[in-house]
């Protein structure tokens, strides 16, 4: 998925909104980085001071002063230290708290067709370890570069008032320094964001495996996991070892040039003492101030790699904040008439973006009317599920209309739109939540009318055998559930929500046949004057429809009732015997 690349000003300049209402703090925090700052610059001052009137003082002349003002200076340090380190850290988090919010709040208003190229183990991990590096960023780096920026800008101006000459020694290392850091800071940025793709790339594995880990367990894949894991985090190891062999190679010369200037100091200034134009003072102080200045421009180099990391890391948490959704409502949605009903496809054709060139839907035109419940039957593949793909635009035919009592579904809200509609998918979703959470996703009811709803779809003797009733924690995914408990929590959804259609796809799948039973009593009381439009392969369900569509590769081949499909429809009736539509034929 192609991200345009952001340069390590932008990201800066977009940190900037969500520190903007904490200003108070934020200033606050400068303020106390420039303390810290100020002080460690004092102290080489004092340093001066305490060698040239204590150490060298006459006999008998206190240093009492030189020391209780340099122990003030360091309590000083400490204090400003601490609130510098709390309130950039307190900024760091509220940081990463609008991002992350501003992140999943865009990721929630993305149809299915973005995470085709986007896994949700890839998702993960920029959530995770990307936001975790820009966090630190904040929190740590930047406030380190501005205080070493201050150090050096006053470092600086001690090391040309305390002696001019020996200045000039030390001003001829800072070209070289920067010049090291951007030979190698655009290759380590690069190199930052394929490690970071890397551990996108494991995560993406590992979530995927521990998904789908009793599948994988039963076909003995342990082993081959292993293999594929290995291959994956020792192409990390590669990757990782190399960014971080050129930043080490950066760190290394700048330390060289470092040290050699600092020598070349300390030969120069010896000599000066010696001579009597240089106290030892001032050459301690001098030596305080070239230390300070080469360890600050030394951690520019670290600053310089965390920072081409976070540009990287920020390219990927940014594009997911900022990617515009596929499905968007025009600018004036039409309301949608009540009835919402009938629902009419007219010609449509659908292919999935990530395929253009395999065709889902060819030519698909029906009606579905109010009170009219309509099945869908075909091969596995045939397009029963993309249907409901189309109505509920989780997908965009390429060609032909739906509309909702006469308006195109284009034309109304996507809300308002889904509001009008229930739907029970194919694979049962639960979240990891409580029973009663994972039945009232369309809102809240009460407890009388959970009740009535449990009975409808015979889920009461499990509600009742827990300690906790409805608030009994169904487990990630609804790991402690079976199949068909998973299946009447999805029917439950779609009757609490109560809306005029309702999409089923393969809604009585895990269901035993009382369970069966109950349903199809609901369809024939409760929703017989509701829109249905179900994808069944049970022939106990698909008996009572009004109508059956049967489909083969995108097209309707035939459509009428059962007695008459399967006398004149010779795909209908191989689907009855094979038992592909599971029941006894008549």
């Amino acid at each position: 998925m192609p991200q345009p690349k952001a340069k390590i000003s932008s990201v800066l300049a977009q940190v900037w909104p969500y520190l903007r209402p904490h200003r108070g703090r934020f200033f606050l925090a400068v303020l106390a980085v420039v303390v810290t700052s100020a002080i460690v610059l004092l102290l080489g001052q004092a340093l001066r001071h305490f060698v040239d009137k204590g150490l060298h003082a006459a006999a008998g002349v206190s240093m009492m002063p030189a020391s209780l003002g340099l122990m003030a200076l360091v309590v000083a340090l400490a204090v400003a230290s601490f609130l510098r380190a709390y309130g950039v850290s307190w900024l760091g988090e509220a940081f990463v708290l609008g991002l992350r919010a501003d992140v999943v709040k865009n990721l929630l208003r993305h149809s299915p067709p973005f995470f085709e190229t986007l896994s949700v183990g890839q998702t993960l991990s920029r959530l995770s370890n990307d936001l975790t590096l820009l966090q630190t960023v904040v929190s740590t780096v930047i406030p380190i570069a501005v205080r070493n920026g201050i150090m050096v800008v006053g470092g600086f101006v001690f090391l040309f008032i305390t002696s001019m000459q020996l200045a000039l020694i030390i001003v001829l290392m800072v070209p070289l320094i920067f010049g090291v850091l951007a030979v190698f800071g655009r290759s380590i940025r690069e190199q930052s964001r394929v490690v970071q793709q890397c551990h996108a790339d494991c995560t993406d594995f590992v979530e995927e495996s521990l998904h789908g880990l009793k599948t994988l367990q039963a076909y003995t894949q342990e082993g081959v996991l292993y293999e594929r894991y290995q291959r994956l985090i020792h192409a990390l190891f590669d990757r990782a070892v190399m960014r971080n062999a050129r930043r080490g190679l950066m760190t290394s010369l700048i330390i060289l040039i470092v040290l050699v200037s600092v020598v070349g100091v300390l030969w120069i200034g010896a000599v000066q003492v010696q001579r009597g134009s240089l106290s030892t003072g001032d050459l301690s102080a001098f030596l305080f101030y070239a230390l300070v200045l080469a360890g600050s421009l030394n951690a520019f180099s670290d600053i310089g790699g965390e920072l081409q990391k976070a540009a990287a890391a920020a390219e990927r948490l940014f594009y997911l904040r900022d990617a515009p959704p596929a499905l968007v409502d025009r600018p004036l949605p039409t309301p949608l008439p009540r009835p919402a009903v009938p629902v009419v496809f007219s010609d449509v054709h659908l292919a999935y973006p990530k395929f253009p060139d395999r065709p889902i839907l060819q030519g698909m035109s029906f009606t579905l009317n109010a009170g009219e419940h309509v099945a869908l039957v075909g091969l596995s593949g045939s397009g029963k599920t993309s249907l409901f793909d189309v109505v509920l635009r989780f997908y965009a035919p390429q060609a032909g209309s739906v509309t909702l009592a006469g308006v195109p579904i284009e034309d109304i809200a996507v809300q308002d739109l889904r509001r009008t509609i229930a739907y029970v998918p194919q694979d049962s979703f639960l979240m990891s939540a409580s029973l009663k959470d994972n039945m009232t996703l369309s809102g809240s009811c009460s407890e009388e009318i959970l009740k009535k709803t449990a009975d409808h779809v015979q889920l009461s003797a499990f509600v009742l055998s827990h300690q906790d009733g409805f608030d009994t924690p169904v487990g990630p995914r609804g790991l402690h559930l079976s199949g068909g408990q998973k299946q009447k929590i999805n029917l439950s959804r779609a009757i609490l929500k109560d809306a005029e259609i309702m999409l089923l796809d393969e809604p009585t799948a895990s269901l035993d046949g009382l369970s069966e039973a109950h349903f199809l009593s609901i369809l024939t009381t409760d929703w017989k004057d509701k829109a249905v439009l179900i994808a069944a392969h049970r022939l106990a369900t698909v008996q009572t429809m009004d109508r059956i569509l049967v489909i083969d590769q995108g097209r309707i081949v035939d459509s009428g009732r059962h007695p008459d499909l399967y006398e004149r429809c010779a795909l209908y009736r191989d689907l009855v015997d094979t038992q592909m539509i599971q029941g006894l034929s008549t």
